[in-house]
């Protein structure tokens, strides 16, 4: 972690989302808003606090994408890995 609390990560993490509107993360980065496993309500405190479009990636999972007004979860695509490292 870079910061020495979860308090403090909290701090920083809502001022720089105070300047963006698009916020894009898997389940455990935006699970610290709202400390809830449920993918549609850490959606929505994003959106909380001024983000346009929130976006959470689940992996194998998919993919939820929420606004203020709309919420889509999308299955994966599912393709075969021939380099980890995106090559």
């Amino acid at each position: 972690m870079f910061w020495s609390s979860a308090s403090e990560a909290r701090q920083w993490l809502e001022g720089a989302l105070a300047h963006v509107t698009i916020a894009v993360g898997n389940q455990d980065e935006v699970e610290w808003r709202s400390a809830s496993a449920i993918r549609i309500a850490a959606a929505a405190a994003l959106l909380e606090l001024g983000v346009e479009l929130a976006v959470v990636k689940r992996g194998a999972d998919g993919v939820l994408a929420a606004t203020r007004s709309e919420v889509v979860e999308l299955a994966p695509v599912r393709l075969p890995v021939v380099n980890g490292l995106g090559r």
